[in-house]
């Protein structure tokens, strides 16, 4: 999938981050994280918290989240 979540999984893998890392640093379960990356948003909160994992996931990166919300 060329989603957001898996345009910043790629972004994260590419830094050498793990999951487990980016996630203890969003205050996020792994799981979420898995289903951020995956672009799985059925089984997730309101739209308006993904937008905001997304920002921070961004931050976190050091990048732009424009081009992922």
């Amino acid at each position: 999938s060329h989603g957001p979540g898996a345009q910043l999984a790629a972004l994260r893998a590419k830094n050498g981050y793990s999951p487990e890392y980016v996630a203890g640093k969003l205050h996020l379960r792994l799981q979420l994280l898995e289903l951020l990356e995956a672009d799985d948003y059925t089984q997730m909160p309101q739209p308006v918290f993904i937008k905001g994992y997304f920002r921070a996931y961004a931050k976190l990166l050091g990048i732009s989240a424009d081009p992922f919300i």
